[in-house]
């Protein structure tokens, strides 16, 4: 999607121009379906991989991973399972396994590595040796990251990231191999 109307396409996703919710919609029909299998009605779903495919499309890791990182702190080991529900309000508080969802979940799994490939405009290409980083960016909540052992083909490279008033600067703390690293801010 281009840049220009991602703006839009993340309104929508995140729902911010609904209540505060902490997942993507579901549709309706699909909602009463699942009630009246499961005996309850979920108001949110949230699908973590959908979640982080739509960050990588709208270029909005910082607008879409916060309640998706937030919610990981709810699970054992912050092991997100592939799908969990949200009630509206307050009434529950925090997310709430879906029954039948599988955890661990390959999608799953990935989607905070997505997120922060998004967050970092991380572009790898292991046939050419380089690394690039196009305007890495963290979020106001992220303050630092450090991404260690980083594998491009046959190299490596740890990653040290770090937001300081509204500005991300981004550095390299160790490389190994034959490997160019650009950071285009």
């Amino acid at each position: 999607m281009a840049r220009h109307r991602a703006g839009a396409g993340v309104d929508t996703v995140s729902a911010s121009s609904r209540p505060r919710r902490r997942g993507d919609r579901t549709l309706a029909d699909r909602l009463e379906e699942e009630a009246a299998i499961f005996g309850r009605r979920f108001e949110d779903a949230f699908w973590v991989a959908d979640r982080a495919a739509c960050a990588m499309a709208l270029h909005a890791a910082n607008a879409l991973a916060g309640p998706m990182l937030e919610a990981a702190q709810h699970f054992p080991d912050f092991r997100l399972p592939e799908l969990f529900c949200g009630f509206a309000g307050k009434a529950v508080g925090v997310p709430v396994p879906y029954p039948g969802a599988c955890s661990p979940q390959a999608w799953a799994a990935a989607a905070p590595l997505f997120m922060i490939r998004t967050m970092l405009g991380m572009r790898a290409q292991a046939a050419d040796g380089s690394l690039e980083l196009v305007r890495p960016h963290l979020p106001t909540w992220l303050g630092k990251l450090t991404v260690s052992d980083l594998r491009v083909g046959a190299a490596s490279v740890d990653l040290f990231c770090h937001r300081w008033r509204g500005t991300t600067s981004t550095e390299v703390l160790r490389k190994t191999g034959d490997l160019e690293v650009t950071i285009r801010v």
